[in-house]
């Protein structure tokens, strides 16, 4: 069983949801133009659909699927997850991050730390 850890990088704490993101999740969540881009993403997005989002992420299991909460500042502004394919050794990279931090960066730097440590703990090829 895969262990749910934290990392981070200059600017980002990434750690697993809790049941106090549900407001941070509401938030970022709730933007039309970022559900655009984000498949499933129901609008209008309302306090249980982010209840559901965040008891999900506490279910599933980090063996298949580990996410992380982007943390900025004590807020999450968004989340990035693996989506893991064990006999393949593979891992399918999803995001999603408030708009008011898009073009920043954060997203890129969010990801390659979860890319190494797919690479360097989880051994995907």
């Amino acid at each position: 069983m895969t262990d749910r850890i934290e990392l981070r990088t200059e600017r980002l704490l990434l750690r697993p949801y809790s049941l106090e993101d549900v407001d941070d999740v509401l938030a970022y969540c709730s933007d039309k133009e970022l559900a655009q881009y984000v498949p499933g993403l129901p609008q209008p997005y309302t306090r249980s659909n982010a209840e559901r989002y965040v008891a999900r992420k506490l279910l599933k299991s980090w063996d298949s699927n580990p996410s992380f909460a982007i943390v900025l500042d004590s807020t999450v502004i968004g989340g990035i997850n693996l989506l893991i394919d064990r006999k393949k050794e593979t891992g399918e990279l999803g995001y999603g991050i408030a708009r008011t931090h898009w073009s920043k960066g954060l997203t890129t730097e969010a990801a390659g730390v979860v890319v190494d440590m797919a690479f360097d703990k989880l051994g995907l090829a």
